[in-house]
């Protein structure tokens, strides 16, 4: 999604993969410190931006049209999910649907998401 984003900004230019990396992190409340401090950039979900206490701290760049990702769940088919699993997938296809986000293609469970 960086690259996809940064292609939209930069034209021409090679990509997030080209620029070195000093370090990282995977959990998303951990994430916005360092950009905060001034130590680089990041493309987060919109919700950890907004929970961020320090986000005067910070500059968002709007890059125009935003970008899509489908998100897929995907289980074995030999092994139900369970009652809560179900429960929270019904939960998340009833919001997507009222937001006109969930796929109809095929059996899948597609959700069309978009980006931050």
């Amino acid at each position: 999604m960086a690259t996809r984003l940064l292609a939209r900004r930069f034209p021409g230019n090679p990509g997030v993969r080209s620029l070195p990396c000093r370090g990282f992190s995977n959990q998303v409340a951990l994430i916005l410190e360092p950009v905060a401090r001034g130590l680089g950039f990041t493309v987060i979900p919109r919700h950890a931006r907004q929970a961020f206490a320090r986000s005067d701290a910070i500059r968002v760049v709007e890059c125009g049209v935003p970008v899509v990702d489908t998100l897929w769940l995907i289980h074995r088919a030999e092994w139900p999910l369970s009652a809560r699993a179900a429960f929270v997938v019904g939960h998340l296809r009833k919001r997507m649907l009222s937001h006109g986000m969930v796929s109809r293609r095929g059996r899948g469970n597609g959700f069309t998401s978009p980006g931050t």
